[in-house]
């Protein structure tokens, strides 16, 4: 899908792994991603933590300012291990630790309902094959539909 098929109202999709970032427009009425838009950054997950939030700035900034919606939204995804390593928020003018992985939710924690490892063992659970990562398991969608 190209920009010109596009719905009006693009939302912006952010994964960042602990060795990446991706970004890319997502046309939620379409429930598509937008190919041309995607980009991929590496970080060194070793460099200082002021380092790493610059290449993720940039690259979000590089795409709202290339995709420039009015409203758009934006959904983030990240993995528990980024925020355990120290990652933290910058609120209101205040920096504060999230802690977000340690938020109660149904009989424990929201981390284990919020983890990769989560995804790949209820995907394990419901269908009996074993996924080597969320990426694996996401490839397998068009599969698993038919």
């Amino acid at each position: 899908m190209d920009k010109r098929n596009a719905s009006p109202s693009l939302a912006l999709g952010i994964d960042i792994g602990g060795s990446h970032i991706t970004a890319g427009m997502v046309d939620p009425a379409q429930k598509k991603v937008i190919e041309t838009s995607v980009v991929r950054q590496l970080v060194n997950r070793h460099s200082p933590a002021a380092e790493i939030l610059g290449v993720w700035a940039a690259t979000i900034n590089d795409r709202l300012l290339k995709f420039q919606q009015q409203g758009t939204s934006v959904g983030v995804a990240m993995p528990g291990p980024s925020i355990q390593m120290g990652f933290v928020l910058y609120v209101n003018g205040e920096i504060t630790n999230a802690r977000l992985n340690v938020l109660p939710f149904k009989h424990g924690m929201a981390e284990e309902y919020l983890s990769a490892r989560w995804f790949i063992q209820t995907y394990q659970q419901y269908t009996g094959i074993q996924v080597n990562g969320v990426k694996e398991l996401a490839d397998r969608y068009y599969e698993d539909a038919n």
